[in-house]
């Protein structure tokens, strides 16, 4: 599990639990993770089959229906997945009275199952999601997640500044230079290994070098490129603005962050970060990272996106 909570909904009407899912992915939201829903297009026995055999793994949840209008119904289907997923929670939702739901379910051998009325479902949901949660991370678990999400977005500002230097960079005039000196202005430390590279150009080298070329410098290098496009995206660019304090230095203070207990007993972690005073990383620290994790990823997806369109755009103007 990441930052991305996957649902799956079995029910020939998925319009009918549609509120409850929008409560669960707004609870979701709150807690700085995103939801993300599939739904079963084919809810014959072989199309189940077919659906866990393929993505089985890639779902935290499954929610089920038992009217499912087809020769299959609900305790079929709940049957299947638990056969398929074993170590998947499930919740088998119907407006009978849940007693008769666990009846069904143990007649098809069915155990391990969260059985919820219809007018129910928001609470279950919401409450099994919650469980789920505590049960897949833990506090020490999480830093890794939110770590990991930083580095991806690296990996999505490298790629787009690899992509646009490697086919030409006069598509952006001047900005080749400009990220030149950037990297020459912070580099001093390297200065033997990167004099080389910057005597000769090879902006390429330099990039694809993480020793040389930092996270500031892949943040900074994408936001040049964006602020010369013909029409910036002014409104994602003052999102990012601070970039480098709300996620490249928490990451930083992740990064040197121990487990402790506080007065209270409760795990957090602690940060000592020279020069900086000790921050306190609990629950509360780590769900609003995890929101402005959302946030700037939309931001930069969107930077990428158009620099990659105004590259493709220009080349093809060029025949």
């Amino acid at each position: 599990m990441k930052m991305e909570f996957r649902l799956l909904v079995i029910d020939d009407e998925p319009e009918s639990a549609q509120a409850a899912i929008q409560a669960l992915k707004l609870h979701l939201n709150n807690l700085g993770f995103s939801l993300k829903i599939e739904s079963a297009k084919d809810l014959s026995d072989n199309g189940l089959r077919t659906l866990t055999r393929n993505l089985g793994k890639d779902f935290d949840l499954v929610l089920i229906d038992y009217a499912l209008g087809t020769d299959v119904n609900g305790s079929d289907a709940a049957a299947h997945m638990r056969r398929s997923m074993p170590y998947t929670d499930i919740i088998f939702f119907s407006s009978d009275a849940g007693n008769q739901l666990i009846i069904k379910l143990a007649d098809k051998g069915v155990s391990g199952v969260f059985v919820s009325h219809r007018t129910e479902l928001i609470d279950t949901l919401t409450g099994v999601a919650d469980t789920i949660i505590k049960k897949a991370i833990d506090l020490n678990h999480m830093r890794g997640i939110a770590m990991a999400e930083v580095a991806e977005f690296d990996v999505l500002l490298q790629e787009l500044l690899l992509h646009i230097y490697a086919y030409d960079p006069e598509i952006f005039p001047g900005e080749a230079e400009k990220l030149l000196g950037m990297v020459q202005g912070s580099s001093n430390r390297i200065v033997d290994r990167l004099t080389p590279l910057l005597s000769s150009k090879d902006i390429i080298a330099i990039i694809a070098d993480g020793s040389i070329f930092s996270s500031h410098h892949k943040y900074n290098g994408t936001r040049e490129l964006a602020k010369a496009l013909p029409f910036p995206p002014k409104e994602h660019l003052r999102t990012l603005a601070p970039y480098g304090d709300a996620i490249l230095k928490k990451r930083n203070i992740l990064a040197h962050a121990k487990e402790e207990l506080d007065a209270n007993g409760e795990t957090i972690l602690r940060s000592v970060v020279h020069g900086e005073p000790p921050v306190r990383i609990d629950e509360q620290w780590m769900t609003d990272f995890r929101k402005d994790l959302k946030i700037y990823r939309v931001a930069l997806e969107t930077i990428c996106q158009q620099v990659r369109d105004h590259s493709t755009a220009v080349l093809t103007a060029r025949g």
